[in-house]
């Protein structure tokens, strides 16, 4: 089955970092979040458009959401999974104004940290 495609659209955040491996050599990475929009598919769900540009594929993806800031928050914390997903198997790190850059975890471990026993999962 192939992947469906997903069109960027309005960028509306951005970040330029650079990827330096331990061997020796580096490479621009572009992650590129789009505006959320209603799917074409559905008539309750949203879609966020992201792109991480400069890895192995520069594909836009789409992550799904019931609203808009649902779709959007999940494709803000897609990216640190995909990026997370390519320093396993490429060890190395990304660095953002020349400092290693954990700026896209620090949020979630904040909201973990401080805010996880008053948003409990819900019960299986």
């Amino acid at each position: 089955m192939e992947s469906p495609t997903f069109d960027l659209g309005d960028v509306i955040a951005e970040r330029q970092m650079r990827f330096v491996v331990q061997a020796g050599w580096s490479r621009e990475v572009t992650i590129r979040i789009g505006r959320p929009v209603r799917d074409s598919r559905s008539k309750r769900a949203w879609v966020c458009p992201f792109q991480i540009e400069g890895l192995d594929a520069d594909a836009v993806k789409g992550i799904f959401g019931s609203d808009s800031m649902q779709a959007l928050l999940l494709s803000i914390h897609t990216s640190p999974g995909e990026l997370s997903g390519y320093m396993r198997h490429t060890p190395g790190a990304f660095k953002h104004l020349g400092e290693t850059d954990a700026s896209f975890i620090d949020p979630c471990r904040t909201v973990l940290q401080y805010g996880e026993d008053m948003f409990p999962r819900p019960e299986d």
